[in-house]
C-alpha cells in the first residue's frame, strides 16, 4: 500500500503545471484496515517551508478539535505583510538598532572556513533524489531530560541546545571554530 501511495503521490506532485495550475492538490487515500492517508501537495511558489509548518500546525489543531466535536478555533491571524513591512521600516530607523550597526557589520564581515567536502556536486546533479537523509531518535527519557530539565535549568530554548550541539559536532569533526548558520523563524515567536 505504501509504495502505491508513494507512486500516486509522486504523480500528483509532478503533475503540477505552474502556468496552468492547479498549484495545490489534496488526495485522500482510503484503505481497508490500514488507516487513511491524506496527501497535501502545494507548489513551492504557493507556500514556503516556514509557511507550510504554520499551515500544518493549524491543520493539526483543527483536526484534533474536530475529532473532539469542538468548534475549530485557530491561532489569531498574524499581522499583514504591509503592517510587517511598515514595522520593519520603523524599527530600522530606531536608535536601539542604530547602536547595533557596528556589531552586525562585524558579524557580516567575519570570515569563516568552509566545511570540508568529500566530493563536489555539480549544479545539474543537485536534485532531491540525490540527497541522503540521516535520521536519529532520542529515547523518551532522553527527550524528557532535554526538554524539561536542561531547558528549564538553564532558561534556554531547544534551538539553543541544538545549535550548540551542532557547533560542538563540527568542531570535533573538522576542528573549525567558527561557522555561519542562516536561521529563519515562522513569525509566531513570542519575543
Amino acid at each position: 500500500i505504501h509504495s502505491d501511495i508513494q507512486q500516486i503521490g509522486s504523480f500528483v506532485q509532478c503533475g503540477m503545471d505552474l502556468s496552468k495550475g492547479p498549484l495545490v492538490r489534496i488526495v485522500l487515500f482510503k484503505t481497508e484496515g490500514k488507516g487513511d492517508y491524506l496527501l497535501i501537495a502545494i507548489h513551492h511558489l504557493v507556500s514556503d517551508a516556514v509557511s507550510w509548518r504554520i499551515i500544518m500546525e493549524d491543520f493539526e489543531t483543527g483536526y484534533k478539535q474536530s475529532l473532539q466535536d469542538e468548534q475549530i478555533v485557530l491561532q489569531d491571524k498574524t499581522d499583514s505583510y504591509q503592517s510587517w513591512a511598515e514595522s520593519l521600516l520603523e524599527f530600522g530607523k530606531s536608535k536601539k538598532l542604530l547602536h547595533e550597526i557596528d556589531y552586525w557589520v562585524n558579524v557580516a564581515n567575519t570570515e569563516v572556513d568552509k566545511l570540508p567536502r568529500d566530493f563536489v556536486i555539480h549544479d545539474r546533479d543537485r536534485k532531491v533524489n540525490n540527497m541522503n537523509v540521516i535520521e536519529m531518535e532520542l529515547e523518551k527519557e532522553e527527550t524528557n531530560l532535554l526538554l524539561k530539565k536542561v531547558v528549564g535549568t538553564f532558561n534556554i530554548e531547544i534551538n539553543d541546545i541544538l545549535l550548540t550541539v551542532l557547533g560542538m559536532a563540527i568542531k570535533d569533526w573538522c576542528g573549525i571554530d567558527k561557522i555561519s548558520i542562516n536561521l529563519e523563524g515562522h513569525g509566531r515567536e513570542n519575543d
